[in-house]
């Protein structure tokens, strides 16, 4: 470690307290904004590798801690859409079931459906 013993110790310290004094902190429990144990579990999947793959348009393999050079057996290069870095699972913050998306209706002209709702002619 570049940092001192002590020095280390006040980042831990002040990191520590920063997570247990701040009300808005995503692991604090049993606060009305928490999330649940499944959703937490879910965020922690995330890794940078895949949040740069989910938002570049030119990145079509990465490796898997994009922050370290490649290596061929430690850090290999993988495709984004081979599955290998993980998704998130965003079903864990739905309340009901999701509609199947082939029979959900389909508007097909918002201006008429808009003048109907709000009664113009």
């Amino acid at each position: 470690s570049m940092l001192g013993p002590t020095f280390a110790c006040i980042i831990a310290m002040q990191l520590s307290k920063n997570r247990r004094g701040d009300r808005f902190w995503y692991e604090l429990p049993n606060q009305p904004s928490s999330f649940t144990p499944q959703q937490l579990a879910e965020i922690k999947k995330v890794k940078l590798s895949r949040i740069m793959c989910d938002n570049t348009d030119l990145i079509d393999s990465l490796q898997i801690y994009p922050m370290v050079l490649p290596d061929h057996i430690i850090n290999p290069r993988v495709p984004c859409k081979a599955g290998i870095i993980p998704r998130m699972d965003l079903n864990k913050w739905t309340d009901f079931p999701l509609p199947n998306v082939e029979s959900a209706p389909v508007v097909s002209n918002f201006a008429d459906d808009f003048d109907v709702f709000f009664k113009r002619k």
